[in-house]
């Protein structure tokens, strides 16, 4: 059994519990319903494309091209807007 000193890090590990499970496929969802919502016209279908790639990197000021590095990105930048 774990003993965490925080609620925080409870809510810290549960998140990384999420993402470890997370597919590909969700990640390109969570990317593309984050670009839909800030203002971009991409469809929410979970394929990766040029289209999805491009508007990942506009948004987040990353030149990744993998799934996961703009996942990461992308989600730094939703965190940061809070």
């Amino acid at each position: 059994m774990l003993v965490y000193k925080s609620e925080q890090a409870k809510d810290a590990e549960r998140e990384v519990q999420k993402q470890q499970n997370m597919t590909q496929q969700d990640k390109v969802y969570y990317i593309q319903r984050s670009l839909m919502f800030g203002g971009y016209d991409v469809a929410i279908d979970g394929k990766w494309g040029k289209k999805t790639m491009r508007a990942a990197q506009k948004y987040s000021g990353s030149s990744a091209t993998s799934i996961d590095e703009l996942y990461e990105a992308v989600k730094a930048k939703k965190e940061s807007e809070r």
